[in-house]
């Protein structure tokens, strides 16, 4: 694929890249977390890039467009018709996962303004957060997450009950000598609750 010379059309294409992902699948998305020291540290070497490159305007014109974009896909994700109205009280998930997916988008659209300026290394850094986003948006875990979220209050509370007594069963079975398979269903359900959780 050709890449286009254009720092602005580069940074188009991340942003029409997101607006391809499934908005219900990024509230299940946790994105690694940085230091503030390594945060800073990579945030400066996008400024520099971005001052010696004459793009500086460009780079702030990305990250209002990134903050934008997200807040929107949230809000559009927050408005669920229901069968007898709508379902204002929609989890969205912690606010620190939608500024780190704010971050991604904007690193990624800093990557493709800054690509013939900055290091590969450096670039890597930048696009790797979006690419995570990218690879989880794909059929699965968070389509049946989202099924469990759009079920009645009463629905969510009998599968969760179902769970808590499988695993506490599979918990007590382990601490009596059943052996690693037991453990394993354990932890598999503790994982599951704290999915079901977020997606509540």
């Amino acid at each position: 694929m050709t890449v286009s010379p254009d720092p602005r059309e580069r940074a188009r294409l991340v942003f029409d890249r997101f607006a391809r992902l499934d908005p219900e699948g990024l509230t299940f998305v946790s994105l690694p977390t940085i230091s503030r020291a390594d945060a800073r540290q990579l945030d400066a070497r996008v400024r520099a890039a971005g001052r010696s490159s004459g793009r500086s305007d460009l780079l702030a014109e990305a990250e209002r467009e990134a903050r934008d974009r997200v807040f929107a896909t949230y809000s559009e994700s927050s408005y669920r018709p229901q069968p007898f109205g709508l379902n204002w009280g929609q989890s969205l998930g912690p606010t620190r996962d939608r500024v780190a997916i704010a971050r991604a988008l904007r690193d990624a659209a800093a990557a493709a303004i800054l690509e013939d300026v900055l290091p590969g290394d450096v670039l890597m850094d930048l696009r790797e957060p979006l690419e995570i986003l990218v690879l989880a948006d794909r059929p699965g875990a968070a389509n049946v997450l989202a099924g469990f979220r759009n079920q009645p209050s009463w629905v969510r509370g009998v599968l969760v009950l179902l769970i808590l007594s499988g695993t506490a069963a599979a918990a007590v079975a382990a601490l009596l000598g059943a052996g690693l398979e037991a453990l394993a269903v354990a932890i598999a359900s503790i994982a599951i609750l704290i999915a079901l959780s977020r997606a509540a």
